[in-house]
């Protein structure tokens, strides 16, 4: 794999593997100084991050003001911090009506529906316009977003379909998905969530951890998906 690739690649993956970011604003209150804040978020259908915020917090009120940002992601490493993959998105945040995808938003973040329920919440999306990518010592370039960025090939009613059929039926199978993604064995009795499945990987919950599996091979319909879980499902270590 040549060094594009592999940019590209790793980039894929911390884009589709991070759960939270450093949400970079405008300051509305000091103007011309930058407002960082960490924020959870989830990839919609179009591959592009949806954050649900809080109209009371500093960096809701920046991006109202001015949407031009940047959400900075950082692999969950250990050591060097230098050496870690990182990968920064620049774009315009603007709220939106999420429709399908808010009930994927949810899954990874199931307190999150009272937030939006209850105490005024709204989606954002971040329409990304170029990426940065660093993953570790001399390996920094910019990138265009069409490199990183993938539409789920499933639409929700199909991903909601194979999440529910995989939770309920195929816990072994999840089991053997799991495996190499965590570090002991899994316990007994213990029930692994699949979450989220696009055209590259899935993801699990298993102990209260989200873990990222890429897929065997990647998909683009509903069939691709089963017959590539079924693939890895039977290819125990």
């Amino acid at each position: 794999m040549n060094d594009h690739a592999e940019s590209t690649s790793g980039a894929r993956y911390l884009w589709a593997a991070a759960r939270h970011g450093v949400l970079g604003t405008q300051s509305a209150a000091l103007p011309g100084y930058p407002f960082g804040s960490v924020v959870p978020f989830v990839l919609g259908r179009d591959g592009e991050p949806l954050l649900l915020l809080s109209p009371l917090s500093q960096h809701t009120r920046n991006a109202e003001q001015e949407p031009r940002c940047c959400l900075t992601l950082k692999a969950d490493e250990t050591g060097d911090v230098q050496q870690h993959a990182r990968l920064t998105a620049l774009g315009e945040l603007r709220r939106t009506e999420p429709e399908s995808d808010a009930e994927r938003y949810f899954r990874y973040f199931p307190l999150a529906r009272d937030y939006h329920a209850s105490l005024g919440f709204h989606f954002y999306r971040l329409s990304t316009i170029r990426m940065h990518w660093n993953g570790g010592f001399a390996t920094a370039r910019w990138m265009g977003p069409e490199r990183i960025i993938q539409p789920n090939p499933l639409d929700a009613a199909t991903e909601s379909r194979v999440i529910r059929h995989m939770n309920a039926d195929h816990q072994d199978a999840l089991r053997t998905y799991l495996g190499p993604g965590v570090s002991s064995p899994i316990e007994p009795g213990q029930a692994i969530e699949m979450l989220g499945i696009d055209a590259d990987g899935m993801d699990l919950r298993y102990a209260g951890d989200v873990i990222r599996v890429r897929l065997a091979s990647q998909i683009d319909s509903a069939e691709s998906a089963r017959k590539t879980l079924v693939e890895m499902a039977q290819s125990k270590p």
